[in-house]
């Protein structure tokens, strides 16, 4: 699948309410289409630092556990299930994401 076919669509907010800005715990729901155009949505809890870098977990079953089975039976780590980076600062409003160090 291209990732135009996934047409990801993310919402995200901080539980705790208030001003959705900045650093903190948050809740990013992840809205895409699977194998065969199938509707998900998966959620990722995130916990964000002043820096801009960031914690994300999935709380949810579509993208698996913290490990697979591949094709040949082997135990492979899930590379969506959780993972970190960083947020250019300094960058374009659109706050892409880049890899932590």
């Amino acid at each position: 699948m291209t990732a135009h076919e996934l047409a990801v669509n993310a919402s995200c907010r901080k539980p705790a309410g208030g001003d959705n800005r900045g650093s903190g715990e948050w809740t990013c729901t992840l809205a895409w289409k699977g194998p065969d155009k199938q509707a998900l949505t998966d959620t990722y809890d995130l916990f964000v630092t002043t820096d801009g870098c960031y914690t994300a977990t999935v709380g949810t079953e579509n993208l698996g556990g913290p490990t697979l089975k591949a094709r040949d039976g082997r135990e492979v780590r899930n590379l969506l299930y959780a993972f970190e980076g960083c947020f250019d600062l300094n960058g374009p409003a659109s706050a892409t994401p880049t890899q932590k160090s």
